[in-house]
């Protein structure tokens, strides 16, 4: 009777233990990212001076989130997240980023890690505005004395402060 409860406990151990590996094996060591995972249209933006914003979407619904660092090889360490499954995302830092730093990150999404191309991604250190855009001209229209049409780059008659971003971006 105790060898047959020997049997049948080693049996069971050796069962739990063929489970169990093929599952790590399946998490961790044989695991292929989800192609539908993959971000797409990956956009960065630093937001503000001191915060940044990403954004991506994908083809499957997933929640993600961005893991920082102040260096290339790291460490990397959680910096935002979602809190819903969605395809369109957009990932706010959860730190105050130095405004004088660029910051390295990695997009994750599940066990998966995605960057470009072996390479973290960058959130910019701010531009500072160029001073070339004469800020008299803002609030100028067509007609008015002192309007420049070359400043007026959405060509909508007025020169506006959304005239002056993309004169910056350019």
């Amino acid at each position: 009777m105790a060898k047959g409860l020997f049997v049948f406990s080693v049996g069971v151990l050796i069962a739990l233990l063929t489970i169990g590996g093929f599952l790590v094996g399946r998490t961790f060591l044989f695991a292929k990212a989800d192609p539908d995972l993959t971000p797409k249209e990956v956009k960065i933006v630093r937001s503000s001076p001191t915060a940044g914003l990403v954004s991506f979407k994908t083809d499957k619904e997933a929640v993600a989130s961005i893991e920082c660092a102040t260096k290339k090889e790291g460490p990397f360490t959680l910096c935002g997240a979602e809190t819903v499954s969605t395809g369109k995302h957009e990932i706010k830092t959860s730190i105050i980023l130095d405004p004088e730093k660029e910051y390295f990150f990695v997009i994750k999404i599940g066990n998966q890690m995605y960057d470009n191309l072996g390479i973290p991604l960058v959130i910019p250190v701010e531009k500072e505005e160029k001073a070339e855009f004469p800020r008299a001209l803002l609030g100028l229209c067509t007609g008015d004395t002192g309007f420049d049409e070359t400043f007026d780059i959405n060509a909508d008659g007025c020169i506006r402060q959304n005239d002056k971003t993309l004169y910056i971006s350019q």
